[in-house]
C-alpha cells in the first residue's frame, strides 16, 4: 500500500523500533554541543569518584575545627570568629537530616559542577577535552583536593568558591578573546564565588580585592561591571558581619582573637631585640604574661597559636586589646624589619614549596589527617577531648552523627594508607604545599598568554595571586589547608599548555563552533 508523503517524511525521521536504547543515547549525546559534552563528560567522572571518597570516610572527615563548629550551632553558641555562613550549612544539615552526611554529599555535588564549569571556561580558551578531563579526574582522586572535600570545613566552602571564582574568570576572559558578548551568568558566578571567599573566611576580602584589581588591569572593558561586583561583595560581606549577625545574636569575635597575631609578632621581637621595648612597653605586657612568656614558646615566628597558651591570660587581653594593638603599632615603627620577617616566617606555607626545619616546633607543614585521635568503647571516640565527661560536647545528641562508619572499612583503609603516604616529606611539595601551584599557575598562564598572544590571559591569575598575598600577610601557622585552593587552580591551569599558538576556533558550551577574529 503506498503511503503519502507526510508519512514518508515522518516515517524516516522517526528512529526504527528495533534500533538498540544505548545508540539513541549516544547519537544524541553526540548532537550536543562540545562544551557541553565535556561538561557533562566532567561533572559525571568527577561526581562518581567523589562519591567513592564520600563512601569511604561517610559521614564526614572532622578536625578540632568541625567539633566548634558543632558545639555553636548546637548550644546557641554562635561566634563569627570562623564562618557563619558555613556554620549555618551545618546547622542545616543536623537540623534537616540529624547528620552531617548531607553536607559533605553537598560539598561533592558542588565540587563536580565547579570542575565542570571550569572545564567549559578552558575550553573555550583553546584547551584540548582530554587534557581538560584527565586534569579534573585527578583533582577527584588527589588526597589534598579529593579527601579535602570529605571535611566538616569552612576552608571546603572556600576552596570551591576560589574555583568558582576562577572558572567564571576563564569564561569572561574566552568571551573577550572570541569576541562574544559576556554572559550575565558568567558574572553572577563571578559574584557568586567572590562572595564565598568573603563570607567562608574572614580573611577573604583581601583576596576579592587582588582579584578584582587584577581583572579590572587585564579586562579593561569589563571595568564598570568589575568594580560594581568587587564593591558589591565587600558591602554583602561588611553588612553581613557587622550588622546582619549581630542583629541575629551572633556574637562577633572577641578581641583576644583579633589582636592574635599582632601579640605573636611583639613576641617574636621581643625575643630577637628585648633591648628596644621601654619600660612602658614592659608594664603592659606583664599584665598579660610574664616576660618569661613572651620570650620564650611565644617567641616562635613559625607558629602563632602559643602566644595565647597559658600563662597568656586571654581575658586580659580582651580588655586590653586597645592598648596591646597601639603597642604593636610602635614595635612596628621602631623594627619593621622584625616584623616583616616574622610575618614571612609564618607565612612560609604560602611562599615555599617546601616546609621549615624539622626541629623546630610548628616549622613543619600541618596536614589534618582523616583518624580522630583517642578512643572510647564500643567505637566511639574522644572527638578531640570535647566528648569526655564535663566537656562541652558530652551528652550533645548530635554526637553519634560525629562518628565515622563507612561503607566499606576497606575501601578507607586503603584511601587512609594513601592519604598519609601523600603527607610524607617526599611528596609534600606535589600534595600539599599551596606555593608549588602558585608558581606553577603564573608560570603556565604567562606562557598561554605568549602563545595565544592575549594579554587577557594573564587576568587568570588574580585568585590565586590574591590566595597567596592574603596567607602571607597574615598567618598563624604552616596549615596547609589555607593553600589548597591555589592547587585547585593549578590543576585547572595545566590543560591550558595544549593550547596552539593561534586558535583557529573557539568553541562555546552552549552552541556550535564559532571562528575567532
Amino acid at each position: 500500500m503506498a503511503t503519502g508523503p507526510r508519512e514518508s517524511i515522518r516515517t524516516a525521521r522517526e528512529p526504527a523500533p528495533d534500533r538498540p536504547r544505548i545508540a539513541r543515547a549516544a547519537a544524541g549525546i553526540r548532537a550536543l554541543p562540545a562544551g557541553r559534552r565535556l561538561a557533562w563528560a566532567v561533572f559525571l567522572t568527577t561526581q562518581l569518584l567523589l562519591l567513592v571518597q564520600w563512601a569511604a570516610f561517610y559521614p564526614g572527615i572532622f578536625s578540632w575545627d568541625s567539633l566548634t563548629y558543632v558545639w555553636q550551632v548546637t548550644t546557641g553558641h554562635w561566634v563569627a570568629d570562623h564562618s557563619v555562613a558555613y556554620d549555618a550549612l551545618l546547622w542545616l544539615s543536623l537540623q534537616v537530616t540529624g547528620g552531617v552526611a548531607a553536607l559533605t554529599l553537598l560539598q561533592t555535588v558542588a565540587a563536580a559542577a565547579a570542575l565542570a564549569y571550569t572545564a567549559t571556561g578552558l575550553h573555550r580558551l583553546g584547551a584540548r577535552a582530554r587534557w581538560i578531563w584527565a586534569a579534573t579526574t585527578v583533582a577527584a582522586v588527589m588526597p589534598s583536593t579529593a579527601s579535602f572535600l570529605m571535611f566538616v570545613w569552612k576552608d571546603v566552602g572556600f576552596a570551591l568558591s576560589a574555583l568558582l571564582a576562577f572558572a567564571a574568570v576563564a569564561h569572561l576572559v574566552a568571551a573577550r578573546l572570541d569576541g562574544s558578548r559576556r554572559r550575565r551568568r558568567d558574572l553572577w558566578l563571578l559574584a557568586l564565588g567572590l562572595s564565598g571567599l568573603g563570607l567562608f573566611r574572614n580573611d577573604g576580602l583581601p583576596v576579592v580585592l587582588v582579584a578584582v584589581v587584577v581583572l579590572i588591569i587585564f579586562l579593561p572593558g569589563s571595568r564598570r561591571v568589575l568594580t560594581a561586583i568587587g564593591a558589591g561583595v565587600c558591602a554583602l560581606t561588611a553588612g553581613l558581619t557587622l550588622v546582619v549577625y549581630p542583629a541575629l545574636g551572633v556574637q562577633l569575635p572577641h578581641g583576644d582573637s583579633v589582636v592574635a597575631l599582632n601579640l605573636a609578632d611583639v613576641a617574636v621581637v621581643y625575643g630577637e631585640d628585648p633591648k628596644s621595648f621601654t619600660a612602658a612597653d614592659l608594664a603592659l605586657m606583664t599584665q598579660v604574661a610574664p616576660l618569661s612568656h613572651w620570650s620564650g614558646q611565644a617567641a616562635n615566628c613559625w607558629f602563632a597559636d602559643p602566644t595565647m597558651y597559658p600563662p597568656m591570660d586571654r581575658r586580659a587581653v580582651d580588655r586590653l586589646s586597645g592598648p596591646l594593638l597601639s603597642l604593636w603599632t610602635r614595635v612596628l615603627e621602631r623594627t619593621p624589619q622584625l616584623v616583616l620577617k616574622a610575618r614571612l616566617c609564618r607565612g612560609q606555607i604560602a611562599w615555599s614549596p617546601v616546609d621549615g626545619p624539622s626541629n623546630i616546633p610548628g616549622a613543619a607543614t600541618v596536614v589534618a589527617g582523616p583518624e580522630m585521635p583517642g578512643g572510647l568503647p564500643a567505637g566511639w571516640n574522644d572527638n578531640f577531648n570535647w566528648s569526655y565527661p564535663n566537656a562541652s560536647l558530652h551528652g550533645n545528641p548530635y554526637l553519634p552523627a560525629l562518628v565515622s562508619h563507612p561503607f566499606s572499612a576497606t575501601l578507607r583503609r586503603e584511601l587512609v594508607s594513601v592519604y598519609n603516604h601523600s603527607k610524607s616529606s617526599t611528596f609534600q611539595w606535589l600534595f600539599w604545599r599551596g606555593a608549588s601551584w602558585c608558581y606553577l599557575t603564573y608560570a603556565v598562564l604567562l606562557w598561554t598568554a605568549f602563545r595565544r598572544r592575549a594579554r587577557p590571559v594573564v587576568g587568570l591569575i588574580g585568585v590565586t595571586l590574591g590566595l597567596q598575598l592574603t596567607v602571607l600577610a597574615a598567618n598563624p601557622s604552616q596549615l596547609a589547608r589555607y593553600m589548597i585552593a591555589p592547587i585547585f587552580i593549578g590543576l585547572m591551569c595545566l590543560p591550558l599548555l595544549s593550547v596552539r599558538r593561534r586558535n583557529r576556533v573557539s568553541v562555546s558550551p552552549e552552541g556550535p563552533e564559532s571562528p575567532e577574529p
